[in-house]
């Protein structure tokens, strides 16, 4: 279940937690 969604959401997961990781730094 989990590695199905992950392959499927492999790129959009990338780019989201890409952006989130930006903006937490920022935060810090």
């Amino acid at each position: 279940m989990y590695d199905l969604t992950h392959r499927n959401l492999n790129i959009r997961e990338l780019s989201y937690m890409g952006v989130l990781k930006a903006w937490v730094i920022r935060e810090l």
